[in-house]
């Protein structure tokens, strides 16, 4: 596994490492669905930062905005920051984030640079 899960009272932190799959993130994504609590999170941190994200491509991130849209109607009020500095990798997670909009995800997305970024975007309260 070449992501660790971090569990809060109010949210979630999947730190990436290595070189990240698309299989990674999706079984990253189904253990965080799996949290007993999950509908009641309030934000999602995905930190791809020092990782080797060459392998993801545009149609993963579609595929990923789809399911994640779906997953969306489970908990309407997420926010959730994508950790990157990786050129490709922004334009990969901004298309997730429109494909997720598109199919009505109420989820607030944003592509961050920082993880006190990420943290300030997503209102993270508790001490992580």
């Amino acid at each position: 596994m070449a992501y660790k899960l971090n569990v809060f009272e109010d949210g979630l932190i999947a730190n990436f490492t290595g070189t990240v799959t698309s299989r990674m993130i999706e079984a990253c994504d189904q253990e965080i669905s799996s949290k007993k609590g999950f509908s009641n999170s309030r934000y999602i941190i995905y930190n791809f930062l020092g990782c080797d994200t060459s392998s993801a491509n545009l149609d993963e991130a579609y595929e990923f905005g789809v399911k994640d849209a779906a997953r969306s109607y489970e908990n309407k009020n997420l926010r959730m920051a994508v950790i990157t500095k990786d050129p490709d990798f922004i334009i990969l997670a901004e298309s997730y984030k429109k494909m997720g909009a598109m199919l009505g995800s109420g989820w607030k997305i944003k592509v961050v640079e920082t993880m006190d970024d990420a943290k300030e975007w997503c209102q993270v309260t508790s001490e992580c």
